[in-house]
């Protein structure tokens, strides 16, 4: 063996050094394996391929460097390696020595924005996040009127199938009716191309408009979950108490 060690060979050690470490207890009083958080098979030899991957990737890359910045360059590569897969509740010192860039293939470092970004979003995060916005999100209800339009319009056009263009024109002029004006809306567009309009039809027009009215006004009486919640608790204490 000569003093250069073979990548293959150094590639091999790493699963093995690790299992002297499986018969003891780790710091945290719980065993090298088994269950949940714990080393696995999968895991050593993940960590043995992406060791070994970084070895190969610096030889190459180390071409050009003088030795002290390709043992440089090799040991952050290694690091990062080995690094990226054990979780840590400091994410910056988990990825620290992770590959940076849209190149990288860290997702935690490619997705990364640099720190001025906060000043430009700020305004934004400040938005997203006031009470009162929020408060209107509870009920998961739209709050977009183009996103209630589009639904109507779904409802008449299946999505699942081709509509041609005279088909998505008459479905846009009913949706945009019916949005507006309900199901009675209809009965002026009636009159205009000459269709007679009967009692029994304007009934179910006006029918239509009643149930859709009714379900409406239900679903902005809905009690969101969290009070629902809070008032289960409250009335299980209080059956306790009986």
């Amino acid at each position: 063996q000569s003093s250069s060690d073979n990548d293959d060979n150094i590639h091999s050690s790493v699963p093995l050094a690790s299992r002297s470490r499986k018969r003891r207890r780790l710091a945290d009083g719980k065993p090298y394996s088994g269950g949940v958080g714990r080393m696995t098979r999968v895991m050593e030899h993940k960590l043995a391929d992406n060791y070994g991957l970084a070895i190969r990737q610096c030889s190459e890359l180390a071409k050009n460097l003088d030795e002290d910045q390709a043992v440089s360059l090799m040991e952050r590569r290694c690091r990062a390696a080995l690094l990226h897969n054990i979780k840590q509740s400091d994410r910056e010192l988990r990825h620290a020595f992770c590959p940076t860039g849209p190149d990288s293939w860290c997702s935690y470092q490619k997705d990364k924005h640099v720190p001025v970004f906060l000043e430009i979003l700020s305004p934004m995060i400040d938005k997203l996040t006031n009470s009162t916005f929020l408060c209107r999100c509870l009920r998961g209800m739209t709050q977009n009127a183009n996103e209630s339009i589009n639904s109507v319009m779904w409802s008449i056009l299946s999505k699942t199938k081709y509509h041609g263009y005279q088909s998505i024109r008459g479905a846009a002029a009913l949706s945009s009716i019916f949005f507006n004006r309900g199901r009675s809306g209809l009965v002026k567009f009636f009159d205009q191309v000459g269709i007679p309009v009967t009692e029994e039809l304007l009934d179910t027009l006006i029918g239509k408009d009643y149930k859709r009215i009714e379900k409406a006004e239900k679903n902005t009486q809905k009690t969101p979950n969290y009070q629902k919640t809070e008032r289960t608790k409250t009335n299980r204490s209080s059956n306790r108490r009986r």
